[in-house]
């Protein structure tokens, strides 16, 4: 599988979504467009939808905002379960029968798909051993024309952040996950940190202890984090304890770690869970009101 090539975020409302990534992580400029698809097959059926979507970049992937305006797709269905957030990690591929072959005989069939003839082909995947990763599968011949649409005004905010560096996920089983995702989609292998203790660190303006079991991998430029919760509570056990699984935040590496929380804080946003440890330190934002999108400032100390 190639590297991850976008990001897809489910929301109700691109304009407001645009908006908010824009003044909040200094994402865009968007370029914005409507339309139908007709045609499709979502979970055995024929459908047609109209959709709203918006595209912008980080560094080496791209962030596609999705709102639905007509129809049953699995976003609608993604946003009544879960509200908005981060639904799907899309590769482009170039021989799209023959993934979807590969990906059948390990069991992960096709969920939404379509095949224009000629012009792109499309399927979402996602089953019960997929660990909550819903992924995308794209081919499409390229074109000298860039997306038609309406560009919006570039990204500045005084919290603009780097390109995203990392895709984090929460699972139940991290080791299972890490093998099928590895076995299955070609990311990885993962490397396995099988207990990280956090002592003192800050849930919600409280100190609390917990560990939790991590596994990394590489896809291109990104880093793909697998976190299983072991022991206390955190920001993980409330995801999955709400009936989640899956994608759950994007992490930017950051210069200067206080300054850079002092000016969300100055924005209203504070954090969620967070400690600095002195040679490295995290903190995840409370961003996700709108877009559902929890950011993670990543900072360590180089030698």
């Amino acid at each position: 599988m190639p590297p991850v090539e976008q990001i897809g975020i489910v929301v109700r409302d691109v304009d407001q979504a645009v908006e908010f990534f824009t003044s909040t992580i200094g994402w865009g400029p968007f370029k914005i467009r409507e339309g139908e698809q007709k045609g499709f097959t979502y979970d055995g059926r024929t459908g047609d939808c109209r959709l709203k979507m918006a595209f912008a970049r980080s560094g080496s992937v791209e962030i596609e905002l999705i709102q639905v305006l007509e129809g049953e797709t699995p976003h609608s269905d993604f946003l009544r379960l879960h509200g908005e957030g981060m639904q799907h990690l899309r590769f482009r591929v170039n021989d799209f029968d023959g993934m979807i072959a590969a990906l059948g005989k390990a069991g992960v069939d096709p969920l939404w798909h379509q095949k224009i003839p000629g012009i792109a082909a499309f399927a979402y995947m996602k089953n019960d051993k997929t660990s909550g990763l819903m992924v995308e599968l794209f081919e499409r011949k390229e074109s000298k024309e860039g997306r038609a649409g309406t560009r919006t005004p570039a990204g500045q905010s005084s919290t603009t952040l780097p390109p995203v560096h990392q895709i984090g996920l929460v699972v139940r089983d991290l080791e299972k996950a890490a093998a099928f995702y590895h076995s299955t989609f070609g990311i990885g292998p993962f490397s396995i940190v099988p207990k990280m203790r956090f002592d003192g660190i800050i849930l919600r303006g409280q100190p609390t202890d917990s560990k939790v079991k991590l596994g990394f991998a590489d896809s291109g430029p990104l880093q793909i984090e697998l976190i299983q919760p072991l022991e206390g509570e955190n920001i993980y056990t409330e995801f999955l304890r709400s009936g989640n699984e899956g994608l759950h935040h994007l992490g930017f590496e950051v210069d200067n770690f206080e300054g850079m929380l002092a000016k969300f804080e100055r924005q209203g946003i504070e954090p969620l869970f967070w400690k600095n440890f002195g040679s490295m330190a995290f903190a995840y934002l409370d961003t996700g009101k709108i877009g559902g999108v929890i950011v993670e400032l990543l900072w360590h100390q180089r030698s």
